[in-house]
């Protein structure tokens, strides 16, 4: 053999060598993690799901006010005159038809991350009148001696007081109490799993029988 590839034998050896040790390393040694991606939250599905949701609950008592009418109720003149006060405490409800917040009235804006939600009109229930409550006070004349005068203006008396607390209840200021409940409870009630996924939304609720 010659001389020069004499020599050469034993460094090709020590790279062979050195080239087997470096691949059984690489071989060896163990994987890298995975490297797991965190995605964004997907804000509008979280809605929708909130939305069906609340669908199932049906109505949603918002709000409960109780006030107090009174009335009075007259008839005849003079000394033949009879007069019925009554005065008679009751509550109204105020409740929410959840399950006619459709898909249209749901966006999800992901740019400026607001949900637009337009529920719809507050509907009334009651008066529930409190009648173990009531207190009634009368004058009777001679007409009242005579004939059934007293009983039919305490009939319409309650009839009367019933109207009475339904205006209240319709009265400008009590709508927008029970509109502004109506609005924190349902905003709250969305945005809260939007907080738990890491996103903190703004909130657009308005009525449908509002204007825009």
């Amino acid at each position: 053999m010659a001389p020069g590839v004499k020599r050469a034998l034993p460094w090709a050896g020590g790279i062979g060598i050195g080239l087997a040790v470096g691949l059984g390393a690489f071989v060896l040694a163990p994987a890298p993690p995975p490297r797991f991606v965190e995605r964004a939250p997907d804000a509008a599905k979280i809605v929708e799901q909130v939305r069906e949701g609340l669908r199932a609950q049906g109505v949603l008592p918002v709000l409960a006010a109780r006030d107090v009418a009174v009335v009075e109720a007259k008839s005849g003149e003079f000394m033949f005159e009879t007069r019925r006060t009554l005065v008679m405490p009751g509550q109204v409800r105020y409740l929410l038809d959840l399950r006619a917040i459709g898909p249209r009235d749901v966006r999800w804006d992901a740019a400026t991350r607001t949900l637009h939600l337009v529920l719809p009109p507050i509907a009334l229930a009651g008066p529930q009148v409190d009648l173990a409550a009531a207190r009634e006070f009368g004058e009777g004349g001679l007409l009242s001696g005579l004939s059934d005068a007293g009983e039919q203006l305490d009939a319409a008396n309650r009839l009367a007081a019933q109207n009475q607390l339904i205006r209240s209840a319709h009265a400008p200021g009590a709508q927008a109490a029970a509109r502004g409940a109506a609005r924190r409870l349902v905003g709250a009630l969305f945005a809260a799993p939007l907080r738990a996924a890491g996103v903190t939304p703004r909130l657009d609720i308005r009525f449908a029988d509002e204007p825009r």
